[in-house]
């Protein structure tokens, strides 16, 4: 009888996609930041001396995947910080949408709606479609998620981003949205 129900399904379906995630991003390895120094001596053999130095950056999303948001927070906010003081709309746009990401795992919906929505209005600004296709899939998440669950508003963002995915062929975010529909559906007991 369990495995007839829609909300048993949905779950099962949302813990084999975290499953899925987790591992392929920790098949990668963090980024590594490495300067060279080289330096002439004065010798008459002319030889060089080099200076390395490298170090590895832990990549936020694999932090925000462990459960380490904590850690994570600071390194997306710095990544922000860093995009808005260089001007570089479009890696503000994935900044915000991964901060506002870490905010509602975190449980801090008020700000990580305030990060998304801010995202999607640049995204939809510059034309850049696939972040605001990422944008509303999160915003129907943030929704979906609070204490008092806004479930019109959720299905809206999700059947949007659901639009979208599907003009721009992006396959896993279409999964993406239809567990997200599924799940919303099975909470409040309604048929896709």
């Amino acid at each position: 009888v369990a495995d007839q129900s829609p909300m048993v399904k949905a779950a099962f379906h949302k813990w084999q996609a975290v499953a899925q995630k987790y591992p392929q991003a920790f098949a990668l390895p963090d980024p590594m930041v490495s300067g060279r120094y080289y330096a002439r001596q004065m010798a008459p053999e002319e030889e060089k001396w080099e200076l390395m130095v490298s170090q590895a950056i832990p990549y936020p999303g694999k932090l925000v995947l462990a459960g380490r948001i904590a850690d994570a927070m600071p390194l997306l906010t710095q990544a922000m910080e860093h995009a808005m003081a260089a001007d570089m709309v479009s890696s503000q746009t994935s900044c915000r949408i991964s901060l506002g990401q870490a905010h509602m795992l975190a449980g801090r919906f008020e700000e990580a709606h305030a990060l998304v929505d801010s995202a999607l209005k640049v995204a939809c600004v510059y034309q850049e479609r696939a972040r605001q296709t990422y944008a509303l899939l999160l915003l129907g998440e943030i929704a979906a998620h609070r204490d008092s669950p806004e479930s019109v508003l959720a299905e809206a963002h999700y059947r949007q981003a659901l639009a979208l995915a599907e003009e721009l062929g992006m396959r896993p975010l279409q999964a993406h949205c239809h567990r997200g529909l599924g799940t919303l559906y099975a909470t409040i007991g309604q048929q896709e």
